[in-house]
C-alpha cells in the first residue's frame, strides 16, 4: 500500500474518531492494517516462524485458509517433533511417539479462533460483519500511549480484548483467558500478546514479532518471530490431512 495514501486515510479516519464512536474506531483500525479490500483478497497464508519458550527454541511452518483449515509443523534440529491441524472442522495432532491422534472440540476451537479472530484474514470491522460482537470497553494508558480497549466475542462465545493505539490506529496488543497450549495443558490463564515490527504483504500489515506473557503474574510465556509471510500459495486440501 502507498504509504502517503495510508497516512491520508488515517488522518481522515482519525478526525471522525471520538472516545465513544466505535464505528469510527473500527474504520480507523481497518485502514491502519491495510484496508478491508486487501484483507478480502487473502485466501490463505503461510508463515515461517521461530518460536522461543522457556527451555527451548524451535522452527515452525503455519498454513491456514480463509475457509477454516490450518496446519502447523514444528521442527527441532531439522526433525519434525510436533504437528497439529484443523481439517474440515476436526482437529488432530501428531507426535513422534504417539503418531496421529484425534483431538476434542476444545482443541479444534482453539485452532479455529486463530483463523476467525481479526488479524489474519479479517479486520475487526469484518469480524463484526461475520457475527462477532464488538464493544468499546474504554480508554487506557499504556506507558504513556493512549489506547482504546475493545472486547470482541466470536459467535461461539470466545472473548478477546484488543488494544488499539490511538496515534496509529493499530492493534498493538491483545488479551484473553485461555490455555496457552491446549493440546498439552488445558490450564487457563490470562495471556497478553504484544505485537512489534512490521512487514507489508500484499497491502496487509503483518507484525514480525509477538511476545506472550501471563498478564496476572508477568511471567514470560514465549516469543514468536515471523521470518517470512506469503499469501495465496498453491496448497491443496490434502495438505491439512494428518500424516
Amino acid at each position: 500500500m502507498n504509504r502517503a495514501f495510508l497516512l491520508t486515510c488515517l488522518l481522515l479516519a482519525s478526525f471522525a474518531c471520538s472516545a465513544g464512536d466505535l464505528d469510527a474506531i473500527l474504520e480507523l483500525n481497518a485502514v491502519a492494517h491495510g484496508g478491508n479490500d486487501n484483507f478480502s483478497r487473502v485466501e490463505n497464508i503461510r508463515c515461517l516462524l521461530t518460536i522461543s519458550e522457556p527451555g527451548f527454541e524451535v522452527s515452525g511452518t503455519y498454513v491456514a485458509t480463509r475457509t477454516g483449515n490450518m496446519r502447523i509443523d514444528i521442527e527441532a534440529d531439522g526433525q519434525r517433533v510436533f504437528s497439529e491441524g484443523l481439517n474440515n472442522g476436526k482437529a488432530w495432532q501428531w507426535t513422534p511417539g504417539g503418531g496421529f491422534e484425534d483431538q476434542d472440540e476444545n482443541a479444534a476451537a482453539a485452532l479455529r479462533h486463530g483463523i476467525d479472530s481479526p488479524g489474519r484474514f479479517f479486520s475487526m470491522q469484518q469480524a463484526r460483519e461475520r457475527g462477532a460482537r464488538v464493544t468499546l470497553v474504554g480508554e487506557v494508558d499504556d506507558n504513556g500511549a493512549r489506547q482504546w480497549q475493545l472486547n470482541l466475542v466470536l459467535p461461539d462465545g470466545f472473548s478477546r480484548d484488543f488494544f488499539i493505539e490511538q496515534q496509529t490506529g493499530r492493534t498493538v496488543r491483545e488479551r484473553d483467558h485461555r490455555a496457552f497450549h491446549p493440546a498439552i495443558d488445558d490450564t487457563k490463564e490470562t495471556v497478553e500478546t504484544i505485537y512489534q515490527g512490521e512487514s507489508w504483504v500484499d497491502g496487509v500489515l503483518r507484525f514480525t514479532r509477538s511476545d506472550n506473557r501471563n498478564a496476572d503474574t508477568g511471567e514470560w510465556l514465549g516469543t514468536t518471530l515471523i521470518r517470512a509471510v506469503e499469501h495465496n500459495i498453491d496448497v491443496g486440501d490434502e495438505y491439512f490431512l494428518p500424516d
